[in-house]
Protein backbone atom coordinates (compact mmCIF):
# COMPACT_ATOMS: atom_id res chain seq x y z
CA UNK A 1 0.00 0.00 0.00
CA UNK A 2 1.60 3.28 -1.07
CA UNK A 3 1.54 6.48 1.51
CA UNK A 4 -1.59 8.20 -0.26
CA UNK A 5 -3.58 4.83 -0.03
CA UNK A 6 -2.18 3.98 3.72
CA UNK A 7 -3.40 8.30 4.79
CA UNK A 8 -6.40 7.30 3.20
CA UNK A 9 -6.99 4.33 5.22
CA UNK A 10 -6.34 6.08 8.07
CA UNK A 11 -8.62 8.90 7.90
CA UNK A 12 -11.15 6.33 6.75
CA UNK A 13 -11.05 4.30 9.94
CA UNK A 14 -10.42 7.35 12.36
CA UNK A 15 -14.07 8.90 11.01
CA UNK A 16 -15.82 5.21 10.85
CA UNK A 17 -14.99 5.30 15.15
CA UNK A 18 -15.40 8.72 15.74
CA UNK A 19 -19.25 7.54 14.12
CA UNK A 20 -19.24 4.70 16.89
CA UNK A 21 -18.44 6.60 19.33
CA UNK A 22 -15.88 4.66 21.14
CA UNK A 23 -13.26 6.31 23.34
CA UNK A 24 -11.03 5.37 20.83
CA UNK A 25 -8.28 7.01 18.95
CA UNK A 26 -5.70 6.77 16.55
CA UNK A 27 -2.59 6.47 17.84
CA UNK A 28 0.75 7.53 15.88
CA UNK A 29 3.19 6.40 18.12
CA UNK A 30 5.85 3.52 18.37
CA UNK A 31 4.51 0.28 20.41
CA UNK A 32 6.61 -0.61 22.84
CA UNK A 33 5.17 -3.97 24.08
CA UNK A 34 2.47 -6.02 23.36
CA UNK A 35 0.48 -9.01 25.43
CA UNK A 36 -1.53 -11.56 23.50
CA UNK A 37 -4.09 -13.81 26.17
CA UNK A 38 -7.07 -15.36 25.08
CA UNK A 39 -9.75 -16.75 28.52
CA UNK A 40 -11.26 -19.11 27.02
CA UNK A 41 -11.86 -18.38 24.04
CA UNK A 42 -12.25 -14.29 24.33
CA UNK A 43 -9.42 -11.79 23.53
CA UNK A 44 -7.39 -9.80 26.24
CA UNK A 45 -4.78 -8.23 24.37
CA UNK A 46 -2.90 -5.07 25.68
CA UNK A 47 -0.39 -2.88 24.38
CA UNK A 48 2.09 -0.23 25.39
CA UNK A 49 2.70 2.97 23.19
CA UNK A 50 5.82 4.55 24.10
CA UNK A 51 3.97 7.77 25.33
CA UNK A 52 2.22 5.77 28.30
CA UNK A 53 -0.88 5.14 26.80
CA UNK A 54 -2.59 1.51 26.44
CA UNK A 55 -4.80 -0.19 24.25
CA UNK A 56 -6.84 -3.01 25.60
CA UNK A 57 -8.58 -4.61 22.95
CA UNK A 58 -10.81 -7.62 23.94
CA UNK A 59 -13.85 -9.52 23.44
CA UNK A 60 -16.82 -8.97 26.45
CA UNK A 61 -19.04 -12.27 25.68
CA UNK A 62 -19.40 -14.40 22.63
CA UNK A 63 -22.88 -13.27 21.52
CA UNK A 64 -23.74 -10.61 19.24
CA UNK A 65 -21.86 -7.01 20.28
CA UNK A 66 -19.34 -8.60 22.47
CA UNK A 67 -16.71 -8.92 20.02
CA UNK A 68 -13.91 -6.79 19.10
CA UNK A 69 -14.01 -4.17 21.74
CA UNK A 70 -11.32 -1.50 22.06
CA UNK A 71 -10.61 1.22 24.76
CA UNK A 72 -7.50 3.43 25.67
CA UNK A 73 -6.39 3.13 29.24
CA UNK A 74 -3.63 5.02 30.86
CA UNK A 75 -1.01 3.36 33.12
CA UNK A 76 -3.72 3.85 36.11
CA UNK A 77 -6.21 2.21 34.86
CA UNK A 78 -4.56 -1.32 34.90
CA UNK A 79 -3.26 -3.84 37.80
CA UNK A 80 -0.17 -5.47 38.75
CA UNK A 81 -0.68 -8.03 36.68
CA UNK A 82 -1.49 -6.52 33.39
CA UNK A 83 1.96 -4.00 34.21
CA UNK A 84 3.59 -7.65 34.55
CA UNK A 85 2.04 -9.10 31.44
CA UNK A 86 3.60 -6.11 29.25
CA UNK A 87 6.76 -6.09 30.75
CA UNK A 88 7.24 -9.44 30.12
CA UNK A 89 6.35 -9.15 26.72
CA UNK A 90 8.33 -6.57 25.91
CA UNK A 91 11.68 -7.43 23.72
CA UNK A 92 15.24 -7.13 25.49
CA UNK A 93 15.95 -3.30 24.26
CA UNK A 94 12.45 -2.14 25.50
CA UNK A 95 12.34 -3.78 28.95
CA UNK A 96 13.75 -0.61 30.53
CA UNK A 97 11.53 1.32 28.78
CA UNK A 98 8.88 -0.83 29.83
CA UNK A 99 9.33 -0.81 33.63
CA UNK A 100 9.90 2.98 33.58
CA UNK A 101 6.59 3.91 32.22
CA UNK A 102 4.68 1.29 33.87
CA UNK A 103 6.54 2.13 37.58
CA UNK A 104 7.68 -0.99 37.85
Amino acid sequence: MDGGMFQQQLKKNYRNTRKRGNNIKIINMKIIAQSFKMKGDLDDDYTLYENGEILHEYDRHRYPGGYNLKRTLNIEQIDNEIKMRLFNAASDENKALVQEILGL
